[in-house]
Protein backbone atom coordinates (compact mmCIF):
# COMPACT_ATOMS: atom_id res chain seq x y z
CA UNK A 1 0.00 0.00 0.00
CA UNK A 2 1.41 3.38 -1.01
CA UNK A 3 1.74 6.07 1.67
CA UNK A 4 1.96 9.82 1.09
CA UNK A 5 3.63 12.05 3.68
CA UNK A 6 3.07 15.83 3.73
CA UNK A 7 3.31 18.66 6.23
CA UNK A 8 0.45 20.93 5.31
CA UNK A 9 -2.76 21.95 7.04
CA UNK A 10 -5.97 20.35 5.78
CA UNK A 11 -9.66 20.34 6.57
CA UNK A 12 -11.08 16.79 6.66
CA UNK A 13 -14.73 15.69 6.70
CA UNK A 14 -15.48 12.15 7.85
CA UNK A 15 -18.98 10.68 8.18
CA UNK A 16 -18.38 9.14 11.59
CA UNK A 17 -16.13 11.70 13.25
CA UNK A 18 -17.16 15.05 11.80
CA UNK A 19 -14.99 17.90 10.53
CA UNK A 20 -11.37 18.41 11.58
CA UNK A 21 -8.59 20.89 10.76
CA UNK A 22 -5.00 19.93 11.48
CA UNK A 23 -1.51 19.33 10.20
CA UNK A 24 -1.36 16.36 7.86
CA UNK A 25 1.16 13.81 9.10
CA UNK A 26 0.29 10.75 7.01
CA UNK A 27 -2.28 9.67 4.46
CA UNK A 28 -2.99 6.16 3.23
CA UNK A 29 -5.86 4.82 1.16
CA UNK A 30 -8.35 4.88 4.05
CA UNK A 31 -6.60 6.64 6.96
CA UNK A 32 -5.47 10.20 7.64
CA UNK A 33 -3.28 11.13 10.61
CA UNK A 34 -3.42 14.75 11.81
CA UNK A 35 -1.44 16.46 14.55
CA UNK A 36 -2.57 19.56 16.43
CA UNK A 37 -6.03 18.83 15.04
CA UNK A 38 -9.13 20.77 16.04
CA UNK A 39 -12.64 19.33 15.65
CA UNK A 40 -15.11 21.89 14.32
CA UNK A 41 -18.25 21.44 16.41
CA UNK A 42 -19.95 24.44 14.86
CA UNK A 43 -18.69 26.80 12.22
CA UNK A 44 -19.56 30.04 10.50
CA UNK A 45 -17.38 31.35 7.70
CA UNK A 46 -15.49 34.57 8.49
CA UNK A 47 -17.19 37.78 7.33
CA UNK A 48 -20.20 35.82 6.04
CA UNK A 49 -18.29 34.87 2.88
CA UNK A 50 -19.90 31.46 2.42
CA UNK A 51 -21.47 28.43 4.06
CA UNK A 52 -19.47 25.49 2.65
CA UNK A 53 -16.37 23.85 4.08
CA UNK A 54 -14.43 25.05 1.04
CA UNK A 55 -15.23 28.62 2.19
CA UNK A 56 -13.97 27.76 5.70
CA UNK A 57 -10.68 26.61 4.14
CA UNK A 58 -10.45 29.75 2.00
CA UNK A 59 -11.67 32.49 4.37
CA UNK A 60 -11.46 31.01 7.88
CA UNK A 61 -13.92 30.97 10.76
CA UNK A 62 -15.92 33.60 12.57
CA UNK A 63 -14.52 33.16 16.10
CA UNK A 64 -17.67 34.44 17.81
CA UNK A 65 -19.97 31.98 16.01
CA UNK A 66 -17.71 28.91 15.72
CA UNK A 67 -16.84 26.24 18.29
CA UNK A 68 -13.66 24.15 18.09
CA UNK A 69 -12.18 21.47 20.34
CA UNK A 70 -8.76 21.67 22.01
CA UNK A 71 -5.88 20.47 19.80
CA UNK A 72 -5.10 16.76 19.71
CA UNK A 73 -3.47 14.17 17.48
CA UNK A 74 -6.04 12.04 15.67
CA UNK A 75 -6.33 9.13 13.23
CA UNK A 76 -9.34 9.56 10.92
CA UNK A 77 -10.82 6.73 8.87
CA UNK A 78 -12.91 7.08 5.71
CA UNK A 79 -12.49 10.76 4.83
CA UNK A 80 -14.99 12.08 2.30
CA UNK A 81 -13.32 15.47 1.77
CA UNK A 82 -9.74 16.63 2.22
CA UNK A 83 -9.35 20.36 1.56
CA UNK A 84 -6.01 22.23 1.76
CA UNK A 85 -6.05 25.26 4.09
CA UNK A 86 -3.76 28.21 3.30
CA UNK A 87 -1.12 29.50 5.75
CA UNK A 88 -2.78 32.60 7.28
CA UNK A 89 -6.21 30.94 7.46
CA UNK A 90 -4.70 27.77 8.96
CA UNK A 91 -2.91 29.78 11.66
CA UNK A 92 -6.13 31.63 12.57
CA UNK A 93 -8.20 28.42 12.79
CA UNK A 94 -5.57 26.52 14.78
CA UNK A 95 -5.22 29.41 17.26
CA UNK A 96 -8.94 29.82 18.07
CA UNK A 97 -10.03 29.55 21.69
CA UNK A 98 -11.22 26.13 22.83
CA UNK A 99 -14.97 25.64 23.10
CA UNK A 100 -16.13 25.28 26.68
CA UNK A 101 -18.78 22.75 27.69
CA UNK A 102 -22.27 24.25 27.82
Amino acid sequence: MKTKTKTKTVLVRCPGSGVWVGQLVKRTTNEITLKKARRLWRWRVADGLGIELVAVAKFGLDPAESRVSPPTDVLLIGAREIIPVGGPVARRILSLSNASPS
